[in-house]
């Protein structure tokens, strides 16, 4: 059965293909393979496939430099009150930067299955700080 789309609007397939690189993320470091090689694997007149692997690996590097910072931050702040002999900072300072880890990382989750979820169904979604940032502000509606 042949698919009729319209110019506008992405194929099913297409939107799948968008929605697994979203829900890639998932996985850290490993996932951010799919949506590089969905980018990659793409025609250049496919502009919703390589714009969605685009933000969704921009948000998986993202979520790489924050699990990769709290930790080490956590462990910085630590070691200099570990040497002012603060021992008491110190735990306070390792269970804050492991409950912000956790956090972040089930946000992220929940974050990246959201996604994947309005791609599938509406065929666009904009992480709400990196689009901003990477895209700049959407176009305004015309009327």
């Amino acid at each position: 059965m042949t698919e009729i789309v319209s110019p506008t609007q992405p194929s099913n397939q297409d939107r799948l293909a968008a929605a697994v690189a979203h829900l890639a993320g998932i996985v850290p470091l490993f996932g951010m393979l799919i949506p590089a090689g969905i980018w990659a694997a793409s025609r250049s007149d496919n502009k919703f496939l390589k714009t969605n692997a685009t933000r969704a690996l921009a948000a998986q590097i993202f979520l790489l430099v924050y699990l990769l910072l709290i930790p080490g931050l956590g462990t910085i702040l630590a070691l200099i009150f570990a040497a002012n002999q603060a021992g008491f900072f110190t735990g306070i300072i390792h269970t804050l930067s492991i409950f912000t880890l956790q956090a972040g990382l089930v946000l992220s989750w929940l974050m990246f299955a959201y996604a994947a979820v309005r791609v599938y169904l509406d065929g666009d979604f904009r992480y709400p700080v990196l689009t901003l940032a990477i895209e700049g502000p959407p176009p305004a509606p015309t009327s």
